[in-house]
């Protein structure tokens, strides 16, 4: 079987933007899963107000905090969500 230059540089050229795109997938993957999650001092940057008032915000409920060990994370899409609400008021 005989494949021309042309057919050969574009199987080549499909072949690479397949490989591209599956690195491009595993790789974004794996840097959503470390930003799956927010501290309270990056939750309070984000609303901008002290690390104090994102403690208030998860005892009145307004934010739902996740314990790790001693630290306190909350999960990003929650934050999120949230927001919508605590700027409304």
């Amino acid at each position: 079987m005989k494949i021309d230059f042309t057919e050969l540089r574009k199987a080549i050229a499909e072949e690479v933007v397949l490989q591209l795109k599956e690195f491009l997938q595993d790789h974004t993957k794996d840097t959503a899963d470390l930003k799956e999650t927010m501290s309270v001092v990056e939750t309070a940057a984000y609303f901008k107000v002290t690390p104090v008032t994102i403690h208030k915000y998860a005892k009145e409920g307004r934010l739902t905090k996740h314990k790790m060990g001693r630290r306190t994370f909350f999960k990003r899409e929650e934050v999120l969500l949230a927001s919508r609400e605590i700027k409304r008021r």
